[in-house]
């Protein structure tokens, strides 16, 4: 996932924005990995870029759509979205980063369209309902992803709160500016260098 700067802002090739970290700061906070791997910033970013679309929008997604095959009332699949949703913000802070749950986003983007439009198919006959509700979900929130903006701005709020009271600074209420500096760290252990001093870190 190639570098994209946009006015000193940092973004992922696909768009992402990482809010509270500067192009250049990303820059010089990963130049002591680049001896050991030439291609790092760009994996840290791909990493980093799927692991937050896991805690808003994909992991939330694969339990909608689990549950929905399992206990067919189509409330507790919604209820399930939105469960996943909250735990995905008790994730990221104590967890930190994830490959594991970067590398199941990464697969996800690939199969929510076939996954959903199959689920709607085998639906269909039966459960109208139930396959009407999913096709609206593809849309709202497998394309246009309004859920997770919807239920994302309390969280923001708390979080801005929080960081405010702790404080960590402004940067630590911006989600995407949290996964890519636990994935930076997690690199620096990965690749067994010595974290640098730095007011980021």
């Amino acid at each position: 996932m190639e570098i994209k700067d946009v006015m000193g802002t940092l973004y992922s090739s696909s768009g992402l924005r990482f809010g509270g970290i500067q192009t250049e700061e990303f820059l010089d906070l990963t130049e002591p990995l680049l001896k050991k791997d030439p291609e790092v910033r760009e994996k840290i970013l791909e990493e980093a870029h799927h692991y937050i679309n896991f805690i808003l929008s994909a992991g939330p997604e694969i339990l909608f759509t689990f549950t929905i095959w399992v206990w067919e009332p189509v409330w507790t699949s919604l209820l399930a979205f939105l469960l996943q949703f909250m735990v995905g913000f008790f994730i990221l802070y104590p967890y930190r980063s994830s490959s594991l749950l970067s590398k199941v986003s990464r697969a996800w983007t690939y199969l929510k369209v076939p996954t959903l439009l199959i689920t709607t198919l085998v639906f269909w006959p039966t459960y109208r309902t139930t396959a009407i509700v999913v096709l609206i979900f593809l849309f709202l929130q497998g394309f246009l992803m309004l859920g997770s903006a919807v239920l994302s701005i309390p969280a923001r709020l708390f979080l801005g709160y929080y960081a405010k009271l702790s404080g960590k600074g402004v940067a630590w209420a911006n989600l995407e500016f949290l996964a890519l500096l636990f994935t930076v760290k997690s690199y620096y252990g990965k690749l067994s260098v010595k974290l640098p001093k730095s007011k980021i870190l």
